[in-house]
Parts: structure tokens; C-alpha cells; sequence
């Protein structure tokens, strides 16, 4: 069993162990095979007239994605459990994490950029705003970028 990580289209990422990328990519639901699965469970609950395209757009089924193998080795989660009863992330050894931030090329080239623009660790107040602005900029590039260039990353 290996470890893939999946970014999806909008900039989600998905782990799965698999056997291998097809069966992540399976296991992940990005197949016409989920959407077909999605379809006949709403047919059978009612006959629900929804078409595939809507259930495809919803985030289920074929669309474009990059996926990765993650090494096993020294792999680790850890999560806190909120007050609210949520599980909050709340550690990833540093291998996972360079793995799956590399997946994010326009985050990270605004994160270098702002630390080169920015180096003191403690911002001035009045450079938080033109910080956190250049960094949501590349957040919400990210969420799209996969949708442009769907031939050429799709696996």
C-alpha cells in the first residue's frame, strides 16, 4: 500500500493509500464511476432528477487534479480535539508538509516573496494588511489554477 496525496481542482487535498494512482484516483471519487455510483444512490432514494454535469460540478467525478506519492516514512498527523468536537490539524512532519505545500506553487512563491519582503519575523501593523493581501491573492489563484490548465495536469 503506498500514500498518494490528491489536489483537487478548487486546491483541496485528499490522502489516500492505495495501491496505486488509479486506485487513489478511484478511491478519491474522481472517476465517472463515482458520478454513475452518486446518480443511481439518488435515483434510488426517491428518483431525484439531478444530471451528471450538476453532480460533476458539485466536486464529485472527473476533473482536474495532481496527484503525488507521499513517502511513508516518518509520516504523521496529529490532531487536537476542539471544544466544539472538531478535530483541528494540528501537526504534519515536515517531509508530508514540503510534499503537499509543493503543490501549491503560487502560495509558495508569494510566502518567499513576503518573507523576502518582509524579513523581520514581527510585521509592522501598517504591513500586515499589504501582507495578508499578497497571500490571499495567491490563496485564490491556487483555487483556480488547476481549472485553466486542466489538460496539462490532469493524470
Amino acid at each position: 500500500m503506498k500514500l498518494f496525496a490528491i489536489r483537487k481542482e478548487a486546491g483541496d487535498i485528499v490522502l489516500i493509500a492505495a495501491a496505486n494512482e488509479e486506485e487513489a484516483v478511484k478511491a478519491a471519487g474522481l472517476t465517472m464511476e463515482a458520478v454513475h455510483h452518486v446518480l443511481a444512490d439518488l435515483n434510488d432514494q426517491g428518483g431525484a432528477t439531478i444530471d451528471a454535469e450538476t453532480v460533476i460540478r458539485g466536486g464529485i467525478g472527473p476533473q482536474p487534479y495532481e496527484i503525488r506519492e507521499v513517502s511513508v516514512a516518518g509520516f504523521s498527523l496529529e490532531f487536537k480535539l476542539t471544544n466544539r468536537a472538531d478535530l483541528d490539524l494540528s501537526y504534519i512532519d515536515p517531509r508530508t508538509f514540503r510534499t503537499i505545500f509543493e503543490m501549491y506553487p503560487m502560495v509558495k512563491a508569494a510566502v518567499e516573496q513576503a518573507a523576502e519582503t518582509w524579513p523581520d519575523a514581527f510585521l509592522v501593523e501598517e504591513e500586515r494588511p499589504n501582507h495578508d493581501r499578497l497571500i490571499a491573492v495567491a490563496v485564490d489563484q491556487e483555487r483556480h489554477r488547476l481549472r485553466g490548465d486542466a489538460g496539462d495536469l490532469m493524470h
